[in-house]
């Protein structure tokens, strides 16, 4: 399906999200932050700046962080509205991001 500058469909084994930007044009996903839900894949263009929208959807501690370790990111996720983590432009691979405590894990997928 494709909504504007943004490609979403199913990958992987089971329903992930996919964020496909158009030249020039950098579009945020959202990952909803929360114990008990997966975070999925986040999908992005290479040579591009990654902005990724974290929404906590309750006060867990265990939610109130997001590590990226492959780009010594370490970020505070707000209790309420959206924390944008900017990870900058980045080679193409699969990047893993988590909360410290281990309850959360998604990955960041970006492509060439």
């Amino acid at each position: 399906m494709t909504l504007g500058d943004v490609s979403i469909g199913a990958t992987f084994d089971q329903l992930r999200r996919w964020i496909v930007a158009a030249p020039g044009r950098s579009p945020v996903p959202v990952v909803r932050w929360d114990v008990g839900r997966d975070p999925g894949v986040v999908v992005a263009r290479a040579g591009r700046s990654i902005r990724i929208a974290f929404r906590r959807e309750g006060a867990n501690p265990a939610s109130a962080e997001v590590c990226f370790p492959d780009f010594g990111i370490l970020a505070m996720v707000s209790p309420s509205g959206d924390t944008i983590v900017d990870v900058g432009r980045r080679a193409p691979g699969r990047y893993r991001f988590y909360a410290p405590d281990g309850d959360l894990e998604g990955w960041l997928v970006v492509q060439p």
